[in-house]
């Protein structure tokens, strides 16, 4: 059996990385692979990995750029003798500052590291010098891989995010809609607050609605800072959208929240591999998402779903448009996405293809 550290500098569980990262190790084969995981502090994170029988040390990774203090240099001599301690043959970090721990730690134990990598922007002097510390770097889109050099073009492989298309799969809406303001049509995405998910652009796209759609609602599913959620807030009631939007912080139960919608849209500025795509379309749902780093890689074609450029509420307002007032528009594009799903994006591919690159490195 391989002793194998899962190492990541969060301690919530924030978005589709932290969610990605714990489905592969739900998944990976415990009679090959032994799992341990190291993250940034006792959090969610760190309750989820023990509910997965992982044994899981929580240690603060403070920032190492521009220069490691005496935090940062206490923090990898432990990574090291954990390293040593568990006899751990490879390393897989999940952002960039555990990557930085990853590869330094690595280069006094002489372990294979793999770096994932899931977001698609460029991180200047990091992408150049960061990847010179692993043995092979994953990215979750071809967009992801396009931030490196091409120098690194050989220790890159892609793999794309994924979702168990069993358990998000299509059907019919809850009635009465818990997920909905109103009776009319819902519109859903889920994010962060911030302004890079494009929730307040996707709130005045629905607001451009009103007319055709009176009872039309959207709900955010999404976390972030309290300033954040704030001028959200405040374009809403701005946009006189207090009755039309409802804001969760959580929802335990995302595949009946995708199901819940007639439509799902996400006019993010930048993408790495969006998961909720995936799992909205997993559940058959029609989308409208920006084009941005790795989406057009799921969708495709227009038949599985609406793409539109960043910072642009028309086009995604026209968008869903189409979608709620075509129903035959509407349905075809569902059995696409769903099928596309099916093609290209199931966690079994995906674990298969991590175990693959898992045994390269423990083979090296």
């Amino acid at each position: 059996m391989h002793p194998i550290l899962f190492l990541c500098s969060d301690s919530e569980i924030k978005g589709g990385g932290q969610v990605s990262l714990l489905e592969l190790v739900k998944r990976i084969d415990r009679s090959k692979y032994l799992p341990r995981a190291i993250v940034g502090a006792h959090g969610p994170l760190f309750d989820a990995f023990v509910k997965e029988q992982v044994s899981v040390e929580a240690m603060a990774l403070p920032r190492i750029a521009p220069f490691p203090g005496p935090g940062a240099v206490l923090a990898l001599r432990k990574i090291v003798r954990f390293i040593r301690s568990n006899a751990i043959q490879l390393v897989h970090s999940n952002d960039s500052r555990a990557h930085a721990y990853a590869g330094l730690a690595c280069l006094f134990t002489k372990t294979p590291t793999l770096f994932h990598y899931r977001v698609s922007y460029k991180d200047g002097l990091f992408d150049t010098l960061l990847p010179l510390l692993c043995k092979k770097i994953i990215a979750v889109s071809n967009a992801t891989a396009a931030r490196f050099p091409r120098w690194f073009k050989d220790k890159t492989t892609v793999i794309y995010n994924s979702v168990d298309t069993d358990r998000f799969s299509p059907g019919e809406k809850p009635v009465p809609n818990p997920y909905a303001k109103g009776n009319g049509p819902i519109i859903g995405s889920v994010g962060r607050f911030g302004a890079e998910k494009g929730f307040a652009l996707l709130v005045r796209a629905v607001a451009l609605l009103r007319k055709d759609f009176p009872d039309i609602s959207l709900t955010l599913v999404g976390s972030g800072q309290p300033h954040e959620k704030a001028a959200l807030e405040e374009t809403i009631r701005t946009l006189s959208m207090q009755d039309q939007v409802l804001c969760i912080d959580q929802c335990a139960a995302m595949p009946d929240f995708m199901r819940a919608l007639d439509a799902y849209a996400l006019l993010s500025e930048n993408e790495g591999l969006n998961r909720s795509i995936l799992e909205a379309m997993a559940c058959g749902r029609s989308v409208v998402a920006t084009r941005v780093g790795g989406t057009p890689e799921i969708i495709t074609g227009p038949s599985m779903g609406f793409m539109v450029q960043p910072g642009d509420p028309v086009s995604a307002a026209n968008g869903l448009k189409t979608i709620l007032e075509d129903p035959e528009t509407r349905k075809a594009m569902e059995i696409n996405a769903r099928a596309r799903i099916i093609e290209a994006f199931t966690i079994q591919e995906q674990v298969r293809r991590m175990e693959e690159e898992f045994d390269t490195l423990l083979k090296s």
